[in-house]
Parts: structure tokens; sequence; C-alpha cells
């Protein structure tokens, strides 16, 4: 089977997944990959064998001197045009596809620390949700639904209409980057949001539709709103970053890391230590407790009740030394 052929096949599998983005990364990178191999003399898949595969790594660090960002994104282009492949697999390929490179954790991946989200969630709760303004109506409800869930961006533009259940207020994925479907969760007071934004927006099939096409918004929409809200916010802010950060809260909170594997989504246990080190946790917790918005809420219910009772024993002692200073003094 000719290399160039099942890049060509990957590509085509890419596109039909509707991952605009993805399709770009691999084009980009499955290109280098075949421009690679096809100047060893390699154009086959049968001529591949694991010796070739660690050259190839070896190329890529020592002589094109890439950064390992830009390796492991080689490497998985490579791996991709393998795995397009549905006939037997050799044992040098299965041996190739055993090599795992760690993918290092990049800027856009790092969780936002407790001052940055507490400075988004008030950011979150002063947008105004008006009839007339639209378009804080759509940037609060995308915001709400990316702090309790840690949804991917693609994932969250490819939400239908008919998959929201309001009876336990979730959402069911059915488009996700493992091809498994999982539901999301909300609370009530996005559950009024998402009501009021359906009834101004009425979607038809996606919950997230461009006005004039009437399609799926692109995964591009997403990235300039949370640039935009960088801006305004004084720090950057991705759709990653507070993935990763409800996984970190999701830790904190002692969930286990079978849990956050399953709350985020990750086919395999090594993504979520991407985003998480040192998981923790032994206790089993749920998402709907513990995303980034409702352990925020709780600590500062939590704050404002200890005030509250510091007042109340304040308040108390001053009537007590009042009462003592009107009474007769104790014989």
């Amino acid at each position: 089977m000719e290399l160039k052929r099942l890049y060509e096949s990957m590509l085509l599998e890419k596109e039909g997944q509707r991952r605009e983005n993805t399709v770009e990364f691999y084009k980009k990178h499955g290109k280098k990959v075949l421009e690679y191999f096809t100047e060893i003399g390699i154009t086959r898949l049968e001529q591949l064998t694991y010796d070739d595969a660690n050259r190839f790594l070896i190329y890529l660090r020592k002589t094109a001197k890439l950064s390992e960002k830009t390796v492991v994104a080689r490497f998985s282009a490579f791996r991709q045009i393998i795995l397009v492949h549905t006939g037997t697999r050799t044992k040098e390929l299965k041996k190739i596809l055993e090599i795992s490179l760690k993918k290092p954790v990049s800027i856009h991946r790092k969780p936002l620390n407790e001052e940055q989200q507490q400075i988004l969630i008030d950011y979150i709760d002063s947008i105004e949700t008006k009839s007339n303004n639209h378009r804080g109506l759509r940037e609060k409800l995308i915001l709400m639904i990316c702090i309790q869930s840690g949804v991917r961006a693609h994932e969250l533009f490819n939400i239908l209409v008919d998959q929201i259940n309001y009876d336990n207020r979730s959402i069911r994925l059915v488009e996700t980057k493992s091809h498994k479907e999982r539901d999301i969760i909300f609370d009530s007071e996005t559950e009024k949001i998402l009501k009021e934004y359906i009834e101004v927006f009425k979607p038809n099939r996606y919950l997230f539709e461009n006005e004039n096409t009437g399609e799926r918004m692109s995964d591009k929409r997403i990235f300039k709103l949370f640039n935009r809200i960088g801006h305004k916010l004084g720090f950057k802010v991705t759709s990653h970053m507070i993935r990763s950060t409800q996984a970190t809260v999701m830790v904190n909170n002692n969930a286990n890391d079978f849990e956050i594997m399953e709350a985020m989504g990750h086919s395999d246990i090594r993504t979520t230590q991407i985003y998480v080190q040192n998981i923790l946790g032994k206790t089993n917790r749920t998402q709907r407790e513990y995303n980034i918005l409702a352990v925020n809420r709780r600590k500062n219910s939590n704050e404002n009740w200890m005030e509250a009772e510091k007042l109340t024993k304040n308040d108390l002692l001053d009537s007590i030394f009042k009462n003592m200073s009107l009474n007769e003094p104790i014989a």
C-alpha cells in the first residue's frame, strides 16, 4: 500500500469527522512525513521497519533540530498514516505503533490559578444577557458550559439541540474526539440562560449555529472569543486552559484518575496525566459537584457564612458587655 494513498485516506477520514483544525494539522505534518520517506526511498507501507521509525525520530530531533512539540506532532501524523491502513499489520508496524512519545504541555494547556479563576467567573457574572444583547447571551452560555464541563472547543460547537436533557440538566455529546459519547452537566443558572438563548436564537440542529448560513459555527469562532476575553481580563485564557483547570479542580477535590478520565472524555489514562500531574484521590466524586463554577460558588458561600457567623458573635458580645454596664456590679 502506497504511503501517499494512505495519507490521502487519512485526510478524508479527518475531514469526514468535521474536524477542521485537525485536518489542517495532519495535512501539514503528514506532507512532511511523505517528503522524508520519499527522499530515503520508502514509498510503500510494506517497506517500513522499526529501525526506519527510530531513524525518523533521530532526523527530526538532531538533523532538522525541531522542537519536541513539533517532533511529537510529526510522529503523530506518521502514526495516523499507518493506522488508517485496514489490512493486516506486520510485526514491524505493530512495534512502530507501540512507540509512545509524551506530548509536551504547552502554555494553552496550563490551568488558571485561583485568582484568574475568580476574575473569569466575575467577568461571566457581569455579562449582560438581555434579549437585545445577543452577543453577550451567547458568550455567557459558552463560558458557563465550558467552566462546568471542561468541554473541548469542537465538541462544544457540535452540541445538538435535541441532545439537551433538562430533567437531569445534562447534554449528551455525540461527536467527540475519542468517538465515545459522554454527558456533560450544567446548573440551574445555566439552564435559564440556555432556555433564553434558544428562545432568542432559535437554533435548528446545532446549539451554536451561524446566523447567516444555519450551519454549525466554526471552531475558529471560539478561539476569537477567548482571545477577546483574554484581552479584557489581562491574561491568556483558552478553552483548553479552562479544560485543564477543570481537571485540576477535580483532583484538588479528591476525584480519582478514572473519574477525571471519564469526565474529560479521554480514551487513555496517559492523556489525563498530560493535563493533570500527581493524580490523587480515593473517594468517588461527581462532575456536578466538582467543576470550576460549583467549587467557586461553594467557597464564596462558605466565606460569606463565616463572615456572617463572625458578625453574629460580635453582636452577641457587644450586647453582653452593654448589659453588663447597665447592671449593678456583682458583689
